[in-house]
């Protein structure tokens, strides 16, 4: 496999599919022609044609070890419904909404990791600040109370 976003952004695609048609994750691998395997299967392909650089063979293995010839065969038969099933269009824009809310999701829960990471950096930053102003107030007082018992 040429990348590991590929893989990232095809179990996204999977597991939004999966959840849209309540199937489980490996359902679609299923060697089968039924209709309720067989659309979310092209209907995966063609997301990851449009959302990935992924190669046709690529997706074809990542997508129930199929070939080339049949993601292309997805592709056509996806683009077909769309261009003349209006019912069709709004369960396929669904679906990418769904990837889209997924992908948001995730983006915002690496922000929220970084901002996370931040907060603790500027808390341990701002406390060793603040020992360190503690320690050279102890310092100075160390020095002082020589001083004064030197005398």
């Amino acid at each position: 496999m040429r990348n590991k976003r590929i893989v990232r952004t095809h179990s996204m695609i999977r597991k939004v599919i999966c959840n849209y048609f309540n199937l489980n994750y490996n359902d679609i691998d299923i060697n089968t022609r039924k209709r309720e395997i067989c659309e979310p299967r092209q209907i995966e392909h063609t997301m990851m044609k449009v959302y990935t650089k992924a190669s046709l063979s690529e997706i074809g293995v990542l997508g129930g070890e199929k070939d080339h010839a049949s993601v292309l065969h997805s592709k056509k038969a996806i683009n077909n419904l769309l261009d003349t099933d209006k019912d069709f269009v709004i369960k396929y824009r669904i679906i990418q909404d769904m990837f889209n809310d997924e992908k948001f999701n995730q983006v915002k829960n690496v922000f929220m990791n970084i901002k996370n990471h931040m907060d603790k950096k500027n808390y341990l930053i701002k406390h060793y600040k603040e020992n360190e102003r503690i320690r050279e107030e102890s310092n100075y007082v160390d020095q002082e109370l020589l001083s004064i018992i030197g005398n």
